[in-house]
């Protein structure tokens, strides 16, 4: 928390030194085509938000393509995007406390110390952290939030996500304020 205050505190105000808090990546799992439709839709309706010129963002969408239960993104693309760094990354669809839909590498792949993200799942129980498991932190059986946001210098600054069933029209009107609070409108 304190080396990511410090960034973004930092008296450095050049195009290259800020221009990485501007990147947003939009991560969809959906469990077939019609669902992944949908989620498509919600997620462009926030890509519209956030390019908007309140907030300028660059969007890059990464939609799940095959009807296997979960989907690495195990590309170079996703590892080069955390490595220059990322303000949001924003998932829609089927998740558990453990796994998304659409499943990233390990948060020790990503090269992004001081560049950490914010994370943002819509699905369900993704911030479930409270079942009781003595084993968790020793044998590093961490949820998907415990092991982005405990990274050591890696991982993200934050992660919201609910902790019980998502249902999609709720989870859409949500991020569509929290879209909106983002780019600044009232």
């Amino acid at each position: 928390m304190k080396e990511y205050e410090q960034a973004q505190a930092s008296g450095t105000e050049t195009q290259d030194a800020k221009l990485w808090m501007k990147n947003v990546v939009h991560v969809i799992g959906g469990k077939d085509s019609s669902e992944s439709d949908l989620f498509k839709f919600y997620m462009n309706q926030y890509k519209n938000i956030i390019e908007d010129t309140l907030y300028g963002a660059k969007v890059e969408t990464f939609a799940k393509s095959s009807n296997s239960a979960v989907q690495l993104i195990s590309g170079q693309r996703i590892e080069q995007l955390f490595n220059e760094g990322i303000s949001l990354l924003s998932y829609f669809g089927h998740s558990s406390a453990n796994t998304l839909e659409f499943n990233l590498s390990d948060p020790s792949v990503y090269q992004n110390q001081g560049r950490y993200p914010f994370f943002s799942v819509s699905g369900c129980t993704a911030g479930n952290n409270y079942i009781y498991d003595p084993f968790r932190i020793t044998q590093n059986n961490l949820s998907i939030s415990e092991k982005f946001v405990l990274a050591s210098e890696g991982g993200s600054i934050g992660f919201l996500a609910s902790s019980h069933l998502g249902v999609p029209p709720y989870l859409n009107n949500y991020d569509t304020e929290l879209y909106n609070q983002f780019r600044g409108r009232q």
